[in-house]
């Protein structure tokens, strides 16, 4: 038998197998079971069970949950909606899909309102065309401009090729509209051949290019450089060259295991030749040459 009833003061329509009406005193609690379907004009649910407790307004709905709103699909193993304050609680392999947007967390709140999601921890944020993952915890998703913020442990990887690079900061930030992500306060971008370290870094994913702010360095197993700014471009997420600039100082060891320290007011890295990068110096250049002090052979 199919059930179809309307709670007048939430417009929120339901239809299901079987419905019960248990009472515990003043209380009552309605129970839904089998081919479970709730909806308004902007949330569609549908479940396998739900209980519907209206002095404590409260709506909850288990097992193969599914969720549509305003262009978000949603499923997760269980529901308690706040019908008063429009806010969901999703627990357990909650995953949101808007666009190429797709959102998994153990715990999700989302406010209907305002459009906005939070996940206290193990959030994972990917873009399923770039390849692009975000982890981290404590984070805040706005679901109708399609950006987010992760507040801890943030890290961004490149999922179509895991060594290429990870980015690692105090906070992060993720633009899905613009296709940007962005770090603060201790960036490092590890790569296969260096690491990056900087204050600010900016990426913009789609069109393969990115720049880092601040207390800017370069280090790998030949030496360390390092600048204020730099400007970096990748070719299938390998960077093939960077542009640092002002105030460059290169300092590096040569084959001979003497030491060269380089200032310059800007540097261009050429990478796009496997195992055959080219330095460009410009605006001038100068250089000191430190010779390896060798110890004399005893008698």
């Amino acid at each position: 038998m199919i059930v179809l009833l309307m709670f007048v003061f939430s417009k929120l329509e339901f239809e299901a197998e079987k419905m019960e009406i248990l009472r515990e005193g003043s209380a009552r609690v309605t129970h839904l079971v089998g081919g479970v379907h709730l909806y308004d004009s902007k949330l569609d649910i549908k479940g396998a069970q739900a209980w519907f407790a209206p002095s404590e307004n409260s709506l909850i709905v288990v097992d193969s949950l599914k969720i549509v709103t305003q262009g978000v699909d949603i499923t997760a193993d269980s529901l308690r909606f706040d019908t008063e304050n429009q806010i969901s609680y999703l627990h357990k392999r909650v995953v949101v899909t808007k666009d190429k947007t797709e959102i998994k967390a153990p715990q999700l709140v989302i406010n209907h309102r305002t459009r906005k999601a939070s996940i206290p921890y193990g959030v994972q944020i990917r873009d399923k065309e770039e390849g692009i993952l975000v982890t981290g915890d404590d984070a805040v998703y706005d679901l109708e401009a399609n950006e987010g913020s992760i507040l801890r442990n943030p890290g961004l990887t490149d999922e179509k090729d895991s060594t290429s690079f990870n980015i690692r900061s105090k906070r992060m930030h993720l633009s899905q509209k613009n296709e940007t992500a962005s770090a603060a306060e201790d960036v490092k971008v590890f790569t296969r051949d260096a690491t990056v370290s900087c204050d600010t870094l900016i990426l913009y994913y789609n069109k393969d290019e990115g720049y880092a702010f601040g207390k800017t360095s370069i280090r790998n197993t030949d030496g360390v450089i390092s600048s204020d700014s730099a400007h970096f471009y990748i070719a299938e997420r390998k960077i093939n060259e960077i542009y640092l600039y002002p105030s460059v100082r290169t300092k590096y060891r040569t084959e001979g295991e003497d030491s060269v320290v380089l200032t310059s007011p800007a540097l261009d890295i050429d990478l796009s030749v496997k195992n055959s990068e080219k330095l460009i110096f410009s605006g001038g250049v100068n250089g000191t040459y430190y010779w390896k002090e060798k110890k004399s052979e005893e008698e």
